[in-house]
């Protein structure tokens, strides 16, 4: 028997809803979870024991983002930052790659000390900088990772051609673990009258973009 005009419209608005509900149901079921904000907080926490300026269980955030980094770096602000902290510093909360335990440890401890306002210099940067590299090191601005900011506060101290530093600064060696990368920048960064490219060949043949915990701390 042959349906009514009735009928199929009906069958037709029956489909339609079953397919908007099967669609509701798939996206629910795709939500995404909260963010982790308490897993944040115990990664920033974790080895700074007592270091904390602020209590993590008063920390409301208002944060969208479930990227385990960010939310990393903002714990890392709320529990330790009294005052601004260069994006050098910051960036050991977002990507660690690369570097070994001590390394991350040593550039997590360096930023939990400018974060609260202690000297750097005397936390131990005094080991490897001398106070006019530490207060560069401290106000470099620009797109300069942790490794090019310590070497911009070294190659400042002996020249004060900003373009010169800068491009000391960025320049990468192919080479590991060298004992002697500070005289490296500072003797390439003194050296105005010989030519870029062959201060740029020395610095690649005697230095490393440096791990900081490696270095054989200047006398």
């Amino acid at each position: 028997m042959a349906r009514s005009m009735i009928q199929r419209r009906q069958d037709a608005e029956r489909q339609r809803i079953e397919a908007y509900d099967a669609r509701l149901r798939q996206v629910f079921a795709a939500t995404r979870p909260v963010p982790d904000f308490e897993r944040a907080l115990d990664d920033a926490r974790s080895g700074f024991a007592g270091m904390a300026i602020r209590d993590g269980a008063l920390w409301r955030p208002k944060l969208k983002t479930r990227d385990r980094a960010r939310l990393r770096l903002a714990a890392a602000r709320y529990l330790y930052a009294r005052y601004p902290v260069s994006a050098a510093l910051e960036s050991i909360w977002l990507d660690s790659t690369g570097l070994d335990a001590n390394e991350i440890a040593l550039r997590k401890v360096w930023y939990v000390t400018v974060a609260r306002g202690d000297s750097l210099y005397k936390e131990g940067a005094n080991a490897w900088l001398s106070r006019r590299e530490v207060h560069c090191f401290l106000n470099v601005s620009g797109d300069f990772g942790f490794a090019e900011a310590f070497w911009l506060a070294i190659a400042r101290s002996y020249t004060d051609d900003q373009g010169l530093a800068a491009r000391l600064a960025r320049t990468r060696s192919r080479a590991r673990r060298a004992a002697n990368w500070p005289s490296g920048a500072r003797w390439c960064a003194s050296s105005a009258d010989i030519p870029l490219r062959r201060r740029r060949s020395t610095i690649c043949a005697i230095t490393s973009a440096p791990c900081i915990s490696e270095m054989r701390p200047t006398a």
